[in-house]
């Protein structure tokens, strides 16, 4: 357990993952109920991206400020933005605008990951941070028991606005606990705020959001293939501005940072695109209730916080890779099985339920292992920069996956199958299995630090 002199941050902390874990436990599993009112499935992808490309912004924009003002300002912006969001959502008239309320509260999402891991380095000792890591996965768990079932219930008695309307007095509470908590610790050594790097770094994120906004959306538009002429130009838009974010040589998979930001994207990429219509497959293929769809979330959440346990339970440095080594061929094993069971039209979504668990199991390990791991590499002068790239890669990495499964549902659906969801998700999981096999070969990179190279342009 962390130590005594940190009980209170601790709690602070805690309750904001809690928070931010039952919107979106809650947020998901209400994606069949939004479909429902809206009369439409291909779109839903950009519920659940938007809010998680407006995340790209607040992760750079509201790192910067907590590099000058502090991470108690930053988390104070963040989570009013976050309330804002919800509020707008639950009164949101029609799919449009429920996405620009997204935008809204991923805007102040962002800062939640970044700023926290700031807060930790500063905070806690190096053999407290496994524990932390553990007890922000348990923060899961709760609202994993309470968010699936509760949304679902809410969404079909109340209506889907109620769904986002629940979580804001949780949010509320969350940010008032942390920032009270951060107050005892001291005022924040004021540094210089360097405008032109805070507008620099704002306006790559909003050109890397955008284009992967535009390129989300044109697979969102299938069958209109004639849009996916989009997709190569937004790209590639894109990608320059990621060059231009992440640390240097990020994508070399040296040592140290530049391997533990590219991995965390791409485990994000290959788990959390399937983990995310998951309920919606459910429901819409498999014929389970929406109050109970949102079972793979909650069994999913146990089995991930297993794999952080035993991560808290025996990890040293020495073994990190090897230990993430096996979280990936964990998961690799329940990805490729629930490809199968989603391929087989007539196939238990029980049998599913529990193939994705045992991927979560492994996800889970993996995981924790990327946030200690960048701690231990990353240069304190430079910890907010390789934490913010770390959440950015994370949160890229989902929004992606997420929008190319959507991607592939569209196409399964214009197809005419009448499985559509979990047959593009079967064909997804192929991707995700490439995409885990890259992560298992660069493993040992992430244990030593890297030469610090200047930050580009």
């Amino acid at each position: 357990m962390p130590r005594r002199r940190n009980r209170a941050l601790t709690g602070g902390l805690v309750a904001l993952v809690t928070s931010a874990a039952f919107e979106n436990l809650a947020a998901t599993t209400a994606l069949g109920a939004i479909g429902r009112s809206f009369h439409t499935t291909s779109g839903l992808s950009l519920v659940l991206t938007s809010y998680l490309l407006a995340e790209i912004v607040g992760v750079v924009a509201l790192s910067e400020y907590a590099k000058a003002r502090g991470p108690r300002s930053a988390l104070r912006i963040g989570g009013l933005l976050f309330q804002a969001g919800l509020l707008l959502s639950a009164l949101s008239p029609n799919l449009g605008l429920l996405v620009l309320a997204r935008i809204a509260q991923g805007l102040g999402g962002g800062s939640f990951g970044a700023v926290a891991y700031v807060v930790i380095n500063d905070h806690y000792p190096a053999e407290d941070r496994p524990r932390l890591f553990f007890l922000f996965s348990m923060a899961w768990v709760a609202p994993s028991l309470v968010a699936p079932g509760l949304a679902g219930i809410v969404a079909n008695r109340f209506g889907w606005p109620w769904v986002f309307a629940m979580v804001l007095p949780l949010a509320i509470g969350a940010s008032l606990i942390t920032d009270r908590a951060l107050a005892t610790k001291g005022a924040h050594q004021a540094r210089s705020f360097d405008r032109a790097r805070l507008r620099r770094r704002s306006g790559l994120s909003l050109v890397l959001s955008a284009s992967v906004f535009i390129a989300l959306w044109t697979l969102s538009a299938i069958p209109h293939y004639a849009l996916l002429a989009v997709v190569v130009p937004a790209g590639a838009l894109g990608a320059w501005a990621l060059w231009h974010l992440l640390p240097p040589r990020s994508f070399s998979f040296a040592p140290g940072v530049s391997s533990v930001v590219p991995l965390r994207m791409l485990s994000s990429m290959a788990f959390f695109g399937i983990d995310g219509y998951m309920p919606l497959a459910l429901f819409r293929d498999r014929g389970f209730p929406l109050a109970l769809a949102g079972i793979t979330l909650t069994i999913g959440t146990f089995t991930w916080t297993a794999g952080s346990f035993w991560h808290a339970r025996v990890s040293t440095p020495e073994m990190r890779a090897r230990l993430f080594r096996l979280g990936i061929a964990v998961t690799a094993v329940g990805t490729a099985a629930t490809g199968v069971t989603l391929g087989m039209a007539h196939a238990s979504g029980w049998l599913t339920v529990g193939t994705w668990s045992v991927a979560a199991l492994g996800m889970g390990l993996a995981y924790v292992v990327l946030s200690v791991s960048l701690l231990d590499v990353a240069p304190r002068e430079h910890l907010e920069e390789s934490s913010a790239a770390n959440s950015l890669a994370d949160i890229l990495g989902i929004a992606v996956g997420t929008g190319i499964a959507g991607g592939m549902i569209a196409v399964a659906l214009a197809a005419g199958n009448a499985h559509g969801v979990a047959a593009g998700l079967a064909g997804d999981a192929a991707w995700s299995l490439i995409l885990l096999a890259a992560c298992y070969r660069f493993a040992p990179n992430i244990q030593l630090r890297d030469t610090p190279v200047a930050e580009r342009g």
